[in-house]
């Protein structure tokens, strides 16, 4: 087992937050094997979460924002999605730009909806990880499809979307009843029938965003650059590896 390191930083202190946030994993999922690396991506499957975090990120965040984005990242290992994944990737080949990331944030509120019902005290841990409110004049500038994202997600967990622009904020709202129920559903396929829904209600601002969701959503590790870290993206979105309970 491996972990990223920095020379001139004290690596003790890192790896026993690591340890600390992997053995938290373990006890939450009861899979006493379980693997974390801090690493370049976030990854799951295997056995193993990887959660991207340089060692000087690491360092410099606090420990509940540690705890928010592995726990994040546990939902997606326990959740059974690879069918409601090469689904949704089916929707985007066949003319649906944008679908997979779209889908990806509807199910990233969904799975964290679902762990906050099972685990309430986890609420903490999922607000410490969010970025900062950014400015309405910020955040309009982002591209539509990386605004719709946004709106889905803070939607589908409750959050305040007002600094989105109208037009997105009309197409969101006809869909509220959508985004709502997929986000708590209980099942991946939930998420992504309700996007399915959601889909013809924001596709006119879509134009251009051709085949960015599934590069993102499959084996692309770029991130955007004026939101790249929004909650709950991971780079390499993977569901469980193996059958079994949660």
């Amino acid at each position: 087992m491996t972990t990223t390191s920095d020379a001139g930083l004290p690596a003790e202190i890192l790896e026993a937050r690591r340890v600390r946030l992997e053995t938290l994993l373990q006890v939450a999922s009861r899979e006493f094997d379980l693997k974390l690396a801090l690493g370049e991506v976030d990854r799951v499957g295997g056995g193993r979460i990887a959660m991207r975090f340089d060692a000087r990120e690491a360092m410099a965040a606090s420990y509940l924002a540690l705890k928010g984005g592995g726990l994040h990242l546990l939902g997606h290992y326990l959740s059974e999605s690879e069918a409601a994944l090469a689904a949704a990737l089916t929707e985007e080949e066949g003319g649906r730009p944008h679908f997979v990331a779209l889908w990806h944030a509807l199910e990233d509120a969904r799975l964290e909806n679902g762990m906050l019902r099972r685990w309430p005290g986890m609420g903490r841990a999922f607000e410490a990880r969010l970025l900062p409110a950014l400015g309405a004049s910020l955040l309009r500038l982002a591209p539509l499809s990386q605004q719709l994202e946004i709106g889905i997600y803070s939607m589908g967990r409750g959050r305040p979307t007002e600094n989105l622009r109208d037009v997105v904020l009309a197409a969101l709202r006809k869909s509220a009843s959508w985004i709502a129920e997929g986000a708590q559903s209980d099942r991946p396929e939930g998420s992504l029938a309700a996007m399915r829904a959601i889909y013809p209600e924001v596709a006119g601002l879509l134009r251009g965003a051709g085949r960015r969701g599934r590069r993102r959503a499959t084996d692309d590790p770029s991130a955007d650059t004026l939101l790249e870290r929004r909650p709950g993206r991971p780079d390499h979105f993977r569901g469980r590896s193996r059958p079994g309970g949660r």
